[in-house]
């Protein structure tokens, strides 16, 4: 196992997790495996929440600017909106994103989960319960009981 030293540390950790997450999520929604498996459920994890938004927006922006130059006939991958095949299809979690997740009150709260992700050194540990309390105090019960619980019972289709 490589061991990341000095800047790549702080590379990896910020910048390598985000760009990697937002290149595969490009690649699955306009290879169209969301249209040849429409049952296929994804989850980001450990990418964070903020991001996403501002990508599904450019990524819309652009497949409505350029899909007049492309031929649906041989190019039959850019039929939906990128927006459309994540919410139908992607999860995502986060752990400690206070931007983020104050920004569900407009996007997501569907599709995003709240995770600890123990046992790795960014855990919440035993204060998990007053971590997320701050971290979405602001928003409605029903959207809280989404990314603590409903949200990824949903996706693994569990009952309580």
């Amino acid at each position: 196992m490589l061991k990341l030293k000095g800047p790549d540390i702080f590379r990896a950790s910020v910048k390598t997790k985000t760009s990697d997450t937002v290149t595969t999520l490009f690649d699955f929604i306009r290879s169209g495996v969301f249209d040849r498996f429409s049952k296929f459920k994804m989850e980001l994890v450990e990418s964070e929440i903020g991001w996403t938004p501002f990508t599904l927006q450019q990524w819309d922006f652009c497949y409505q600017r350029f899909r007049k130059n492309v031929d649906l006939r041989e190019n039959s991958l850019v039929y939906r909106l990128s927006s459309n095949m994540f919410y139908q299809h992607v999860h995502a979690t986060f752990m400690d994103h206070y931007c983020g997740s104050h920004m569900l009150k407009i996007w997501g709260h569907d599709n995003c989960i709240w995770s600890c992700d123990y046992p790795h050194g960014n855990v919440t540990r035993t204060g998990s319960r007053a971590f997320i309390a701050k971290q979405i105090s602001d928003l409605d019960y029903g959207t809280k009981e989404k990314l603590t619980s409903k949200n990824v019972m949903d996706l693994y289709k569990q009952k309580i």
